[in-house]
């Protein structure tokens, strides 16, 4: 869904996805050219959506007990 360095960008960046389960995320961490190269880690964290802006219900299709603001 989005991609981005961290602030300030030695900490690294962040990549969040949606609609790819752990398996394959960590499958496609493991191919990235860095990782291969040696110069990258990831890591891989699930998160548990609580709330979300109501413009994004229809790309996440959550439920809309779950939409704030």
């Amino acid at each position: 869904m989005l991609s981005g360095q961290t602030v300030p960008s030695a900490l690294g960046g962040a990549i969040v996805a949606y609609g790819v389960d752990r398996v394959a995320a960590e499958r496609m961490a493991a191919e990235d050219p860095f990782v291969v190269a040696g110069v990258a880690t990831y890591t891989v964290t699930t998160i548990d959506v609580g709330r979300v802006h109501a413009a994004l219900t229809a790309v996440l299709e959550v439920e809309r007990s779950r939409v704030r603001g």
